[in-house]
């Protein structure tokens, strides 16, 4: 009987190797003579190529959206400083500060 335990648990102390049995019998509860190690093994891979399939895309999606956020802000930065305040109304056209109402007069949209 020693011989047989100390081939299964190696040169490990008797704790370890309790330890590892049930580690071993815990991952194995609920395995049927119908399953197989392999086919749950084959299993878990899928979910594993699933899950990463779903990380690789929402980290793409990321950089989509950064990419797009940095193009953005690149955009404001090339936006001219606001004219002084002068009284004047200005719009902005054509990448440029324009006047489109003098001190005094009104602007009416539609």
């Amino acid at each position: 009987m020693k011989t047989a335990l100390d081939e299964l648990v190696g040169t490990v102390d008797a704790t370890t190797a309790i330890d590892t049995f049930n580690e071993i019998e815990t991952f194995l509860a609920g395995v049927t003579n119908e399953k197989t190690l392999t086919g749950m093994l084959a299993v878990t891979d899928g979910k594993a190529v699933t899950a990463q399939t779903t990380a690789d895309a929402a980290k793409s999606t990321a950089q989509t959206a950064l990419s797009k956020a940095t193009a953005n802000e690149t955009k404001l930065n090339t936006i001219p400083e606001m004219p002084e305040n002068d009284g004047k109304i200005y719009g902005f056209c054509n990448g440029a500060w324009v006047v489109i109402a003098e001190v005094g007069k009104n602007v009416y949209t539609d």
